[in-house]
This record gives structure tokens, sequence and C-alpha cells, in this order.
């Protein structure tokens, strides 16, 4: 029955299409992971995240105003 199911599948081209799908969520799961692991990784982003959060927690900025300042901050050491 599951090698019926296989046959199935592969002849309607829907074992093809779910391949693809997989193989491109898996890109960007992958670009994500890196970016990410960048992003913190980075000593200028280490030592101003505890303060963002701070402000954050203090109610100084709000959570997207100081993620977008990290960014900022990120984006603009990349294009030095």
């Amino acid at each position: 029955m599951i090698y019926q199911y296989i046959d199935f599948v592969k002849q309607n081209g829907y074992f093809e299409y779910r391949r693809n799908e997989q193989s491109k969520y898996w890109m960007y799961e992958s670009i994500n992971e890196h970016l990410r692991l960048n992003f913190y990784n980075n000593p200028l982003i280490k030592s101003q995240l505890g303060a963002a959060e701070q402000t954050v927690l203090a109610g100084h900025k709000t959570s997207f105003v100081a993620a977008q300042d990290l960014l900022d901050e990120y984006f603009n050491l990349l294009k030095k």
C-alpha cells in the first residue's frame, strides 16, 4: 500500500513538488539561522543588547524601535 502511494504521488508530480518546497524551506532556514547567529555574535550588538533590553523594560522605547535601532547599527557596520 505504501509503495502504491509513492508511485501515485510520483506520477502526479506531488512528490517532486513537496521535495522542492522542502528544499526551498531549508534554504530560507539556513539563511535565517546564519543571519541570526551573525547578528547576535557581533561584538557591538552583544554590547548594546542588554542596554536596549533595559530601555524596553523601562518603557523608554518600544520593542520595535529598540529592535530597529539595533538592526540599523548592525547594517551600518556591514556597510563599512
